[in-house]
């Protein structure tokens, strides 16, 4: 999270119980990109479009 510049957003993952096989999941859902945006905004409050793309981008790099 820190690597990506969303440390800050550590216990908004950690309160919505979002570990590393949730966010795999939300890396299958990522076909649907406006849905995972609203995902990121709605529950974990990422408002940032940055640091949305980043994520994303981070997740396809660890899990493919």
């Amino acid at each position: 999270m820190k690597k990506i510049d969303l440390g800050r957003h550590s216990d908004a993952f950690r309160l919505k119980d979002i570990d590393g096989m949730a966010l795999s999941g939300l890396l299958r859902m990522s076909s649907d990109t406006r849905h995972v945006h609203e995902v990121l905004v709605g529950e974990l409050g990422i408002e940032s479009l940055g640091q949305r793309l980043r994520l994303v981008e981070e997740l396809h790099r660890l899990f493919n």
